[in-house]
C-alpha cells in the first residue's frame, strides 16, 4: 500500500504529465497555403483547450503529411507531445521512433530527448530519463521555452524518483526562462503543491543548507503554512510579514493567498 506522501508524489506526476505545455519553436516556411496551416493549427488549439489531446494529435498529423522537412518534422513532435498528454504511451513512442532530427536544427534534437524523458518516466524508468534530459541540456542555443519545458520534465523526473525537494529546485530553475504571469503562477501552485509533500523537518533541514534567497523563502512560506494551517487569521498575518521581509521574493500574489 502507498503511504499518503507516496500517493501524493503519484498524483503529482499525473498532474505534471498532463499540464505539460507545447514547446513552440515554429520552423520557417511552411509547406502547407498558409491559410490552411492556420485552420488546422487553430482547430489542434481549440481541441488542445477541450483537453481532446488525441484529436489535436490527430491534426497535428494532417498537418506533417502535408509538410516537408523541418515543418514535417516539427509537426510530428508536436503530435507526439499531444499524445504523451492523452497518455498514449504506446502510440507516442511508435511516433517518435522514426523521426530523423540528426540533420536538422539541434534544437529538435533537444525536443526529441525531451520526449524521450517524458516516456521514460511513464515507462518508469526515471534513470534513463535522466540521462535523456542531460543530453537535451547540452544543446546550445535553446529558446527560453524549450528549455522551461526541458525542467519541467526535470521535476516530473525527480518526483518520480522520490525527491520532490529535487523537484521543487527544477521548477525554481524554470522559472527564470518564463514570462507569461498566468504560466509563471502555474508553475509557483505545482511548486506549493510539491512543497506541501514535505516534512518540517526537511523544509528546515533545506532552509539551513541553501544559501539561494528565492528557495530559502519558498521554505520560510511552506514553514509558515504547516505552523498557521489552523487559523486563517494567522496564517493570513504570517504571509503578510513574510512579504514584507522579502519583498523582492518572485512568489506571486495567487499563489500567496492559497
Amino acid at each position: 500500500a502507498m503511504n499518503p506522501t507516496s500517493r501524493r508524489l503519484a498524483g503529482l506526476l499525473c498532474l505534471f504529465a498532463i499540464a505539460l505545455a507545447a514547446c513552440e519553436t515554429r520552423p520557417p516556411r511552411p509547406g502547407l497555403a498558409p491559410e490552411e496551416e492556420v485552420a488546422s493549427i487553430k482547430t489542434a488549439e481549440l481541441a488542445e483547450q477541450a483537453r481532446e489531446y488525441v484529436l489535436a494529435a490527430r491534426e497535428y498529423d494532417v498537418l506533417a503529411r502535408q509538410a516537408t522537412t523541418p515543418e514535417r518534422e516539427h509537426y510530428t513532435l508536436k503530435s507526439v507531445e499531444r499524445l504523451i498528454k492523452a497518455g498514449q504511451v504506446g502510440e507516442a513512442r511508435d511516433k517518435l521512433r522514426p523521426i530523423e532530427v540528426a540533420k536538422l536544427d539541434p534544437s529538435f534534437t533537444a525536443r526529441r530527448r525531451m520526449l524521450e524523458a517524458q516516456l521514460a518516466v511513464l515507462e518508469e524508468k526515471p534513470d534513463e530519463a535522466q540521462k535523456l534530459l542531460s543530453q537535451a541540456e547540452k544543446v546550445p542555443n535553446l529558446n527560453p521555452s524549450l528549455t522551461a519545458e526541458i525542467y519541467r520534465v526535470r521535476a516530473q523526473t525527480e518526483v518520480a524518483l522520490g525527491r520532490p525537494m529535487n523537484a521543487v529546485k527544477a521548477l525554481i530553475a524554470r522559472e527564470r526562462f518564463m514570462v507569461a504571469p498566468a504560466e509563471i503562477t502555474r508553475n509557483q501552485q505545482e511548486l506549493w503543491q510539491l512543497l506541501d509533500t514535505l516534512s518540517r523537518t526537511q523544509l528546515q533541514q533545506e532552509l539551513t543548507a541553501t544559501r539561494d534567497p528565492v528557495l530559502a523563502g519558498w521554505m520560510e512560506l511552506a514553514i509558515i503554512g504547516l505552523e498557521n494551517a489552523g487559523s486563517r487569521v494567522r496564517l493570513a498575518n504570517a504571509v503578510e510579514a513574510w512579504r514584507a521581509a522579502h519583498a523582492t521574493h518572485p512568489a506571486t500574489p495567487e499563489v500567496l493567498k492559497n
